[in-house]
């Protein structure tokens, strides 16, 4: 059931933002494949994202994220139709 509950974390994280994974116990290499980019250190994972994503950047740290369904809010903007 947890191994289903990654699949699932990874999916909504990949679809919508980037996520930065911090396990010992998952090799990074399943890190990869769930979606997620590798990281040894919270430090290191702090590090890249904003690297990644410029210093104002908003991060969101997740002590127990394989407990949790993060959802991501996406402004949509309206696309007006030339009818």
């Amino acid at each position: 059931m947890a191994a289903a509950h990654l699949v699932h974390v990874g999916r909504v994280i990949r679809d919508r933002a980037r996520g930065i994974m911090v396990s010992p116990g998952i090799p990074s290499e399943t890190q990869t494949h769930l979606g997620f980019q590798p990281a040894r250190t919270t430090e290191e994972a702090l590090t890249s994202a904003f690297e990644t994503a410029g210093p104002s950047a908003k991060v969101v740290v997740l002590r127990h994220g394989g407990d949790v369904l993060p959802l991501v809010r996406v402004e949509h903007r309206a696309i007006e139709s030339s009818h």
